[in-house]
């Protein structure tokens, strides 16, 4: 997973896109994250509205999709917090495949 350190300031509005199975952990205080599914945006939203989440020092919450997120602290102090994303599919296929594995050693005629 690739892990990003960022501190978001009160009243500042930190907005980034966010893929499925992302982690955000609230490091040192509350943070508020809003998303909106983004197969739903032709919709107004006064029938579905973006969801909205208070992570309390030290909670995570994981990305149900892919998203833009607003991130946002509630309180008069800045908050450090981590976004990990998930590896790319090129990582995880060449995990699966097990590439590594595939390489032999050269004969001895060779070395």
């Amino acid at each position: 997973m690739k892990t990003t350190e960022q501190h978001v300031a009160p009243g500042e509005l930190h907005m980034c896109r966010l893929p499925r199975a992302s982690l955000i952990v609230a490091v040192d205080g509350p943070l508020r994250i809003q998303y909106q599914d983004e197969s739903l945006t032709w919709l107004t939203t006064s029938i579905v509205g973006p969801v909205s989440i208070l992570l309390e020092e030290g909670q995570s919450h994981e990305m149900p999709y892919s998203a833009w997120a607003n991130i946002t602290t509630p309180g008069w102090t800045s908050v450090k917090t981590l976004l990990m994303s998930p590896p790319s599919w090129v990582a995880r296929l060449i995990g699966w495949v097990g590439f590594g594995r595939l390489r032999r050693p050269l004969p001895p005629s060779f070395s």
